[in-house]
């Protein structure tokens, strides 16, 4: 899986990756955050790029409302990530 990423980054000139972080409702860090967390870790190690994380709560729910054409995970994925792009474009 990291090579082929890996593979695809260098192609596309893909510098920086945008991962969706799963916090609890209160914004705490649960044993599935503690997953990304070393995925992302994991990720910047054998892809050799620069990973960002994102709050991603209730991005499936905006998803849905937003009555977007992909599936449920492509549309939190779009919403995860112009959420990344909002907050760090000001």
């Amino acid at each position: 899986m990291f090579d082929e990423l890996k593979e695809v980054c260098d192609e596309e000139e893909i510098d920086k990756i945008v991962v969706g972080l799963p916090l609890s409702m209160k914004g705490e860090y649960t044993n599935k955050t503690e997953e990304v967390v070393i995925f992302v870790g994991e990720l910047e190690d054998r892809v050799k790029i620069a990973v960002e994380v994102e709050d991603e709560r209730l991005s499936t729910v905006e998803g849905l409302k937003s009555g977007g054409v992909g599936d449920r995970d492509e549309e939190a994925a779009r919403i995860i990530l112009q959420r990344y792009l909002d907050r760090t474009s000001n």
